[in-house]
């Protein structure tokens, strides 16, 4: 009777210390500091510096940190993340030293890095956002262009023009283009906006934990 007594202690005992590790397990999917490389100590304090430089607008100085710790820690999972957020603040129409056509290039970058990322699925996404967006860009330029070259065929046909029907075509080209070149600004402004949009929520949602 004794001895399955102390069998049944034993056996509550090693039940509530396989429950506590599992609960430790849960709580804590980190490796102690101990264990893990200089990149991964390193990295939450320079994430949280370049969100604060990016936060304050110090864009040069957000992608200085980032840049800085890639070249520091090359190879590292860390180092390929530095892509992700570079990206992010490229896209931020607040940085005026930021373009798609650089966001674009890091996204890229990100995307096809080999293994594990912590921000592919936001990555893809803001990936074909900022493609759109260029796209976008692009054909508003050219139909500006081609409203500006419409307007000084107008010109050139009011001053030379002898009848009325030659005088007033380009009038229904120029009216024409200025019409797709306001859809296309519109347009424009509003994938700016869910751009923008997007961009603060992942910023938001990536902040390392305090």
């Amino acid at each position: 009777m004794r001895h399955r007594a102390r069998i049944a202690r034993l056996a509550l005992r090693a039940g509530g210390f396989l429950l506590t590790l599992a609960t430790a397990s849960c709580i804590s999917v980190r490796s102690p500091g101990f264990m893990r490389s200089p990149a991964e100590r390193s990295w939450p304090a320079t994430l949280d510096a370049a969100q604060r430089a990016a936060a304050a607008a110090q864009y040069p100085l957000a992608d200085s940190l980032l840049i800085d710790f890639a070249r520091e820690h090359p190879g590292s999972r860390e180092a390929v993340e530095t892509k992700y957020w570079l990206a992010l603040y490229a896209l931020d129409p607040a940085n005026t030293a930021g373009s798609i056509d650089v966001a674009t290039n890091d996204l890229g970058t990100y995307l096809a890095a080999t293994g594990p990322k912590a921000h592919a699925t936001e990555a893809a996404s803001l990936s074909r956002v900022a493609g759109a967006l260029s796209a976008l860009t692009k054909e508003t330029a050219a139909e500006v262009s081609r409203a500006r070259t419409a307007g000084a065929a107008e010109g050139a046909a009011n001053a030379h023009a002898n009848d009325t029907h030659a005088a007033e075509r380009p009038d229904t080209v120029v009216a024409n283009s200025d019409a797709e070149v306001k859809r296309l600004r519109d347009e424009l402004a509003k994938a700016n906006a869910e751009l923008d949009r997007i961009r603060k929520r992942l910023t938001a949602a990536g902040k390392p934990p305090r």
